[in-house]
């Protein structure tokens, strides 16, 4: 139980310290990105350079540091398979949901910002495949630990409005194995001051 405690306590202390005089600096922001992603690793080598959008939202404590949610959703078609006179492959997908932690840290304070982040949470995979001639249709559903790191730049248009660009990499391991895929990514953010 002390651990706990202390443990807690050293979470408070460095959220306190990163949050500099608040009430003028406090934000609250609301993005959309979408995003085109082309899978890496052996798990989903057999799929094609994919597709999806991400929605997220949190708060900045500060010009630099941004903690937030992020919602998003990719999806991904097989490449061709054939056997025979059957592509095995010609309906199958592989859907994505994804439910992150984020943080970001924004450097420099011009209207160009470079940026990281890292994120962390869950990912909800949902793959169907059809094969044509034989009425038979083949669902995959998983739960997935996601991980990921990103790196962009935000542009400032206005004081509330800006645009973004970003690669990210995400990993998600799951009890079947892992995905990895790299996003290219731009959104366009808004920032209520």
């Amino acid at each position: 139980m002390l651990y706990m405690k202390n443990f807690l306590f050293t979470i408070i202390i460095c959220f306190t310290l990163t949050i500099n005089d608040v009430h003028s600096q406090l934000s609250y922001k609301l993005g959309i990105e979408p995003k085109i992603s082309i899978p890496i690793g052996e798990t989903i080598s057999g799929y094609k350079t994919g597709y999806g959008a991400n929605f997220n939202t949190g708060l900045s404590f500060n010009q630099h540091l941004f903690y937030g949610i992020n919602f998003g959703y990719a999806r991904f078609h097989a490449k061709d398979y054939v056997v025979g006179n059957v592509n095995i492959t010609e309906n199958t997908v592989l859907n994505l949901w994804s439910f992150i932690l984020k943080t970001e840290y924004y450097f420099g304070e011009n209207k160009l910002q470079p940026y990281a982040g890292l994120e962390i949470g869950s990912n909800y995979s949902y793959a169907t495949a059809n094969i044509p001639n034989e009425n038979y249709t083949f669902v995959a559903k998983s739960w997935n630990l996601s991980l990921a790191a990103k790196l962009g730049l935000k542009y400032s248009l206005t004081e509330n409005w800006a645009t973004t660009a970003a690669t990210q990499y995400t990993y998600l391991y799951s009890k079947q194995g892992y995905i990895s895929f790299i996003s290219f990514q731009t959104g366009l953010v808004y920032e209520l001051k």
